[in-house]
């Protein structure tokens, strides 16, 4: 039997599959919830080493193919935006909401604002203090792992750490635009 992921259409065929699960994520929001082998492979994509090589060269994708991160991000927003969502570190929505950071340390002209507004406007208010106490303490479980790079760190603090922290005394937390 024939692999399609070997032949030259590789990468169109995984842009595709992409641009499927985006679609059926804004039809049907808890799409991903149901589903957790595509999540898991929507997680493999956006930890991949390739996804982060064609990320760092984009200058040469293709116009729709430089997307392709943002579309995976928005499809695993779309999971984080459940209300379901376990907030336990080492959880699924941890590790997605830790990922997720590694964009604002890549270089890119995609704009990733959505994003930035996600952490630091909704994120805080849309869960439980509760849930909030997790996130950041599972964030911060991260942070003292010496594999993961300051630049990530200084990220987590600054888009979630700090941001749950000022609505947990009360502060309405802003957003830079600019990245």
């Amino acid at each position: 039997m024939l692999n399609p992921m070997e032949g030259p259409h590789r990468d169109e065929l995984r842009f595709q599959g992409i641009v499927i699960v985006r679609t059926m994520c804004k039809a049907y929001p808890r799409f991903l919830c149901d589903r957790t082998r595509i999540l898991d492979a929507l997680l493999a994509l956006w930890r991949s080493p390739e996804r982060r090589q064609r990320l760092s060269a984009e200058e040469s994708l293709e116009l729709a193919h430089l997307m392709e991160s943002k579309m995976l991000a928005k499809c695993l927003l779309s999971f984080l935006r459940q209300e379901e969502v376990d907030s336990s570190p080492g959880s699924r929505a941890n590790q997605i909401l830790f990922g997720l950071l590694g964009i604002f340390t890549a270089r890119t002209v995609v704009d990733y604002g959505f994003l930035k507004r996600f952490y630091v406007c909704e994120l805080p208010k849309r869960y439980s203090p509760s849930h909030r106490k997790g996130i950041v303490h599972a964030t911060l479980l991260c942070c003292r792992d010496p594999n993961v790079s300051q630049e990530l760190k200084v990220q987590a603090l600054q888009l979630i750490v700090i941001p749950m922290l000022t609505t947990a005394f009360g502060r309405t937390a802003s957003v830079d635009p600019t990245p």
